[in-house]
């Protein structure tokens, strides 16, 4: 298989997103890869719309820095995104609906990959970067 392109899920944050380029300089045979930003400022409800329909569920795999502690009752690693998504609407918590601004990260699982395996997986990424230090947002 070759590899055409990066494809990126920022939302509306420019200096993540100028970071990419400025940081993501790749040589040859690499660097003809594309970097291509498909939900660059898409409307929220228009991509929570297209989430519902959309193959796969989305978890949440990992919990930022700038998530408030008294929203990780419902925001922790293996909680489904949709159910987040509705307590973070109804909530009144300042915290961007996509984790946009570090909150959490999600990953979709797709029809066929096993949910409880491929978050066991990211848990002992995290555990490993931990112990040795690595920042792990």
């Amino acid at each position: 298989m070759q590899v055409h392109a990066l494809v990126f899920g920022d939302l509306h944050l420019e200096d993540i997103r100028a970071w990419r380029f400025e940081r993501m300089v790749f040589e040859a045979p690499l660097d003809s890869l594309e970097m291509l930003f498909p939900v660059w400022h898409a409307d929220y409800d228009v991509l929570l719309e297209e989430l519902e329909s959309a193959p796969g569920e989305a978890f949440i795999c990992a919990v930022g820095d700038n998530c408030p502690e008294e929203a990780h009752d419902f925001i922790h690693i293996g909680a489904p995104y949709k159910t987040v998504a509705s307590v973070i609407k109804k909530s009144g918590f300042d915290i961007d609906l996509f984790g946009e601004r570090g909150e959490f990260h999600s990953v979709v699982v797709f029809e066929g990959m096993d949910a409880e395996d491929v978050l066991a997986r990211i848990r002992r990424i995290r555990l490993g970067a931990e112990e040795d230090g690595t920042a792990v947002a």
